[in-house]
């Protein structure tokens, strides 16, 4: 017996909504994890975690035709699985967010920090931090909602045209306060998005930075 087309349509639904609540509860586990791990840190190569993370991604780099270039990082005191989701969040950000043609660049790559941001850590001294950019070339998003765009359940695109939680980019800015630092966005409607931490390098800068943040 053939369902009726009404019939398929309702399933269809049930299937759709079944599927964003698994989502959502798989997210809020995740939130929930980096929200209450105890805080390990490990001198780690950063370009070995992206490079697993690279491997974990690839069937999803594949089939949506992208290009993934990484500089050349350096070591960092890190929480190694907290920092592999953030790398896997933003990169599957970006694959979210592509390009419609399928030809997404994603690049990340090391800055220089700006004296206005060497001035948010007042504490540490500059050649202890570092600034890493990932940045694509996908639909981008309205600047303004940039201070927003780290909510958890906000969403600045339509759920039924891009699968989400809304979670993931709240895990990221839960990871960085984890490290010390901090993680701001920045969007072009159209024309990309990039998304930008900065954190100490070592434990003991960690701790001094977060001395002063719990302090004031």
């Amino acid at each position: 017996l053939k369902m009726p087309e009404k019939g398929e349509d309702y399933l269809s639904r049930i299937k759709r909504s079944a599927n964003r609540m698994q989502l959502l509860i798989l997210d809020l586990l995740k939130f929930s994890r980096v929200s209450n791990e105890t805080k390990s840190f490990k001198i780690t190569k950063l370009n070995n975690i992206i490079e697993t993370v690279l491997d974990e991604l690839s069937l999803k780099i594949e089939e949506s035709g992208a290009e993934v270039h990484v500089s050349m990082l350096p070591e960092a005191s890190v929480i190694p699985s907290q920092m592999q989701q953030l790398f896997t969040n933003l990169i599957e950000n970006a694959l979210k967010f592509g390009k419609q043609d399928g030809n997404t660049v994603i690049e990340i790559f090391s800055e220089e920090l700006s004296d206005h941001e060497k001035s948010l850590f007042t504490n540490i001294d500059s050649k202890d931090l570092l600034k890493i950019t990932v940045q694509d070339n996908g639909i981008g998003f309205d600047p303004t909602f940039a201070e927003n765009i780290f909510i958890i359940f906000n969403r600045l695109h339509d759920k039924q045209s891009f699968e989400g939680s809304g979670i993931g980019l709240a895990i990221c800015k839960k990871v960085i306060e984890n490290h010390a630092g901090i993680i701001f966005a920045n969007g072009v409607p159209g024309d990309g998005s990039r998304f930008t931490f900065i954190i100490p390098t070592s434990f003991v800068a960690t701790e001094a930075h977060e001395d002063v943040v719990n302090n004031t």
